[in-house]
Protein backbone atom coordinates (compact mmCIF):
# COMPACT_ATOMS: atom_id res chain seq x y z
CA UNK A 1 0.00 0.00 0.00
CA UNK A 2 1.26 3.37 -0.80
CA UNK A 3 -0.07 6.75 1.07
CA UNK A 4 -2.33 7.46 3.81
CA UNK A 5 -4.13 4.38 4.90
CA UNK A 6 -7.95 5.53 6.30
CA UNK A 7 -10.91 3.06 7.62
CA UNK A 8 -10.23 -0.45 7.30
CA UNK A 9 -7.22 -0.24 5.34
CA UNK A 10 -6.12 1.37 8.37
CA UNK A 11 -7.14 -0.57 10.67
CA UNK A 12 -6.16 -3.98 9.15
CA UNK A 13 -2.47 -2.65 9.25
CA UNK A 14 -2.55 -1.98 13.07
CA UNK A 15 -4.21 -5.15 13.32
CA UNK A 16 -1.21 -6.95 11.51
CA UNK A 17 1.47 -4.76 13.15
CA UNK A 18 -0.47 -5.28 16.79
CA UNK A 19 -0.07 -9.06 16.38
CA UNK A 20 3.43 -9.14 15.01
CA UNK A 21 2.50 -10.29 11.40
CA UNK A 22 3.97 -6.89 9.68
CA UNK A 23 6.31 -4.13 11.15
CA UNK A 24 7.37 -0.50 10.22
CA UNK A 25 8.27 0.53 7.26
CA UNK A 26 11.54 1.31 8.79
CA UNK A 27 12.61 -1.55 9.57
CA UNK A 28 14.04 -3.63 6.72
CA UNK A 29 12.20 -7.07 6.77
CA UNK A 30 14.20 -10.88 8.02
CA UNK A 31 13.21 -13.53 5.69
CA UNK A 32 14.43 -16.92 7.67
CA UNK A 33 14.04 -20.03 5.92
CA UNK A 34 12.36 -22.88 7.60
CA UNK A 35 13.46 -24.40 10.07
CA UNK A 36 14.53 -21.61 11.85
CA UNK A 37 16.97 -21.62 14.57
CA UNK A 38 15.51 -18.04 15.81
CA UNK A 39 17.44 -15.08 17.14
CA UNK A 40 19.80 -14.38 19.69
CA UNK A 41 18.40 -14.92 23.33
CA UNK A 42 15.23 -16.24 21.83
CA UNK A 43 13.50 -19.10 23.81
CA UNK A 44 11.94 -22.31 21.88
CA UNK A 45 8.59 -21.00 22.99
CA UNK A 46 9.34 -17.43 21.15
CA UNK A 47 10.14 -19.35 18.09
CA UNK A 48 7.01 -21.67 18.49
CA UNK A 49 5.03 -18.18 18.92
CA UNK A 50 6.50 -16.86 15.73
CA UNK A 51 5.87 -19.60 14.07
CA UNK A 52 2.55 -20.22 14.33
CA UNK A 53 1.96 -16.37 13.57
CA UNK A 54 2.98 -17.39 10.13
CA UNK A 55 0.91 -20.81 10.06
CA UNK A 56 -2.06 -20.00 11.37
CA UNK A 57 -3.48 -16.95 8.85
CA UNK A 58 -2.05 -19.40 5.70
CA UNK A 59 -3.99 -22.24 6.96
CA UNK A 60 -7.29 -20.04 7.34
CA UNK A 61 -7.04 -18.54 4.17
CA UNK A 62 -5.29 -21.07 1.81
CA UNK A 63 -1.82 -19.34 1.13
CA UNK A 64 0.72 -21.51 -0.13
CA UNK A 65 2.75 -22.12 2.28
CA UNK A 66 5.52 -19.93 2.91
CA UNK A 67 4.03 -17.40 1.00
CA UNK A 68 2.61 -15.18 3.61
CA UNK A 69 5.86 -16.03 5.66
CA UNK A 70 7.93 -14.19 2.89
CA UNK A 71 5.48 -11.30 2.35
CA UNK A 72 4.65 -10.41 6.47
CA UNK A 73 7.32 -11.96 8.24
CA UNK A 74 8.43 -9.42 11.02
CA UNK A 75 12.35 -8.46 11.42
CA UNK A 76 11.53 -8.60 14.71
CA UNK A 77 15.73 -8.73 16.26
CA UNK A 78 16.70 -7.96 19.95
CA UNK A 79 19.88 -5.81 21.16
CA UNK A 80 23.64 -7.24 21.05
CA UNK A 81 23.03 -9.18 24.07
CA UNK A 82 19.91 -11.28 22.94
CA UNK A 83 17.72 -9.47 26.29
CA UNK A 84 15.47 -6.59 25.71
CA UNK A 85 14.16 -5.72 21.99
CA UNK A 86 16.30 -3.21 19.27
CA UNK A 87 15.57 -0.01 20.15
CA UNK A 88 14.31 0.49 16.14
CA UNK A 89 11.24 -1.23 17.11
CA UNK A 90 10.37 1.37 19.76
CA UNK A 91 8.73 3.73 17.86
CA UNK A 92 6.24 1.92 15.48
CA UNK A 93 5.26 -0.63 18.81
CA UNK A 94 4.15 2.53 20.85
CA UNK A 95 1.98 3.57 17.51
CA UNK A 96 0.73 0.53 18.02
CA UNK A 97 0.15 0.79 21.74
CA UNK A 98 -1.49 4.24 21.69
CA UNK A 99 -4.54 3.34 19.09
CA UNK A 100 -6.06 1.30 22.50
CA UNK A 101 -4.81 4.05 24.92
CA UNK A 102 -7.93 5.65 26.75
CA UNK A 103 -8.50 7.10 30.28
CA UNK A 104 -9.48 3.79 31.79
CA UNK A 105 -6.33 2.02 30.36
CA UNK A 106 -3.61 4.25 29.32
CA UNK A 107 0.14 3.54 28.05
CA UNK A 108 2.81 4.22 30.73
CA UNK A 109 6.01 5.35 28.89
CA UNK A 110 9.74 5.22 30.84
CA UNK A 111 13.08 6.36 29.95
CA UNK A 112 16.18 4.89 31.78
CA UNK A 113 19.76 5.80 32.00
CA UNK A 114 22.70 4.43 34.16
CA UNK A 115 24.51 6.59 36.45
CA UNK A 116 27.86 7.11 36.33
CA UNK A 117 29.23 3.78 37.89
CA UNK A 118 29.06 2.51 34.04
CA UNK A 119 31.39 5.26 32.74
CA UNK A 120 33.68 4.31 35.82
CA UNK A 121 33.99 0.94 34.90
CA UNK A 122 34.58 1.39 31.29
CA UNK A 123 37.42 3.77 32.09
CA UNK A 124 38.88 1.53 34.48
CA UNK A 125 38.44 -1.98 33.70
CA UNK A 126 37.38 -1.80 30.11
CA UNK A 127 34.54 -2.43 27.87
CA UNK A 128 34.48 -5.86 28.56
CA UNK A 129 33.45 -4.90 32.70
CA UNK A 130 30.99 -2.36 31.22
CA UNK A 131 29.18 -5.32 29.14
CA UNK A 132 28.80 -6.91 32.70
CA UNK A 133 27.19 -4.22 34.00
CA UNK A 134 24.55 -3.34 30.98
CA UNK A 135 23.81 -7.45 30.69
CA UNK A 136 22.70 -7.26 34.52
CA UNK A 137 21.35 -3.87 34.22
CA UNK A 138 19.04 -5.08 31.01
CA UNK A 139 18.41 -8.54 32.71
CA UNK A 140 17.12 -6.65 35.97
CA UNK A 141 14.67 -4.52 33.87
CA UNK A 142 13.14 -7.32 31.66
CA UNK A 143 12.35 -9.05 35.10
CA UNK A 144 11.17 -6.23 36.81
CA UNK A 145 8.88 -5.94 33.88
CA UNK A 146 4.97 -6.43 34.20
CA UNK A 147 3.58 -9.27 31.74
CA UNK A 148 2.01 -6.93 29.18
CA UNK A 149 5.13 -4.77 29.01
CA UNK A 150 7.95 -4.49 26.76
CA UNK A 151 11.97 -2.92 26.76
CA UNK A 152 13.90 -1.89 24.26
CA UNK A 153 17.76 -0.81 24.02
CA UNK A 154 17.79 2.73 22.20
CA UNK A 155 21.30 2.77 22.37
CA UNK A 156 24.04 2.62 24.93
CA UNK A 157 22.60 1.96 28.21
CA UNK A 158 19.49 4.04 27.83
CA UNK A 159 16.81 1.86 27.95
CA UNK A 160 12.35 2.52 26.61
CA UNK A 161 9.16 0.89 28.30
CA UNK A 162 6.20 0.34 26.91
CA UNK A 163 3.23 -0.44 29.81
CA UNK A 164 0.30 -0.79 27.67
CA UNK A 165 -3.02 -0.31 30.35
CA UNK A 166 -0.27 1.06 33.51
CA UNK A 167 -1.39 3.88 35.61
CA UNK A 168 1.24 6.10 36.92
CA UNK A 169 1.17 3.96 40.73
CA UNK A 170 1.35 0.76 38.54
CA UNK A 171 4.13 1.88 36.03
CA UNK A 172 6.10 3.32 39.39
CA UNK A 173 5.85 0.32 41.35
CA UNK A 174 7.45 -1.82 38.12
CA UNK A 175 10.13 0.74 37.58
CA UNK A 176 11.08 0.71 41.17
CA UNK A 177 11.00 -3.56 41.57
CA UNK A 178 13.71 -3.11 38.56
CA UNK A 179 15.68 -0.53 40.52
CA UNK A 180 15.68 -2.69 44.01
CA UNK A 181 16.96 -5.57 41.45
CA UNK A 182 20.04 -3.54 40.08
CA UNK A 183 20.96 -1.89 42.71
CA UNK A 184 21.01 -5.25 45.46
CA UNK A 185 23.64 -7.00 42.75
CA UNK A 186 26.78 -7.72 43.31
CA UNK A 187 29.19 -7.27 40.59
CA UNK A 188 32.57 -8.81 39.90
CA UNK A 189 35.24 -8.58 37.08
CA UNK A 190 37.06 -11.87 36.54
CA UNK A 191 35.91 -13.54 39.91
CA UNK A 192 37.94 -10.96 41.81
CA UNK A 193 37.08 -7.10 40.94
CA UNK A 194 34.22 -6.11 42.81
CA UNK A 195 32.36 -3.37 40.02
CA UNK A 196 30.58 -0.32 42.04
CA UNK A 197 26.92 -0.17 42.70
CA UNK A 198 24.97 0.63 39.81
CA UNK A 199 22.03 3.03 39.96
CA UNK A 200 19.69 3.88 37.45
CA UNK A 201 17.74 7.06 36.59
CA UNK A 202 14.24 6.80 35.59
CA UNK A 203 11.49 9.30 33.53
CA UNK A 204 8.02 8.33 33.21
CA UNK A 205 5.51 10.20 31.31
CA UNK A 206 1.12 8.43 31.19
CA UNK A 207 -0.56 8.92 27.70
CA UNK A 208 -4.23 8.40 27.95
CA UNK A 209 -5.40 9.74 24.52
CA UNK A 210 -5.06 7.81 21.14
CA UNK A 211 -3.82 10.94 19.34
CA UNK A 212 -1.09 11.10 21.43
CA UNK A 213 2.56 11.60 19.61
CA UNK A 214 4.99 8.79 20.27
CA UNK A 215 7.77 11.19 19.50
CA UNK A 216 6.33 13.33 21.66
CA UNK A 217 5.79 10.87 24.79
CA UNK A 218 9.46 9.39 24.20
CA UNK A 219 11.09 13.13 24.63
CA UNK A 220 9.17 13.99 27.18
CA UNK A 221 9.86 11.07 29.21
CA UNK A 222 13.37 11.60 28.50
CA UNK A 223 13.07 14.89 29.51
CA UNK A 224 12.01 13.36 33.19
CA UNK A 225 14.56 11.01 32.88
CA UNK A 226 17.03 14.01 33.11
CA UNK A 227 15.10 15.73 35.86
CA UNK A 228 15.89 12.26 38.30
CA UNK A 229 19.67 12.20 36.94
CA UNK A 230 20.19 15.95 38.21
CA UNK A 231 18.34 15.46 41.73
CA UNK A 232 20.71 12.76 42.51
CA UNK A 233 23.99 14.10 41.23
CA UNK A 234 25.42 15.48 43.93
CA UNK A 235 23.95 12.57 46.78
CA UNK A 236 27.64 10.87 47.94
CA UNK A 237 25.78 7.84 47.87
CA UNK A 238 24.14 8.18 44.40
CA UNK A 239 20.43 5.87 44.70
CA UNK A 240 18.20 5.68 41.65
CA UNK A 241 15.94 8.14 41.19
CA UNK A 242 11.82 8.65 39.16
CA UNK A 243 10.37 11.57 37.85
CA UNK A 244 6.55 11.24 36.97
CA UNK A 245 5.43 14.29 34.56
CA UNK A 246 2.99 16.58 36.31
CA UNK A 247 4.69 15.45 39.88
CA UNK A 248 7.24 17.48 41.51
CA UNK A 249 8.77 15.58 43.71
CA UNK A 250 11.11 12.95 42.50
Amino acid sequence: MVGPLYGADRDLVAFLASRGYVNDLNIPWQHLPRPSTGLPGESQLERLIQQEKIDTPEQSFGWPEGELAQQFRSARIREHFGILWDGRHFDPDLRIRLLDASVELPVAVAYLDLNAALKTVNDTLGHKAGDIVLQVYFQDVAAGLPDQGDAYRLGGDEVGIILPGASAAEAAKAINQMCVLLMSETLRYERSEQLPAVSVACGLVIASDPASSGHVLRESAEREMYRAKKFTKDKSLRPSSLAVENETDV
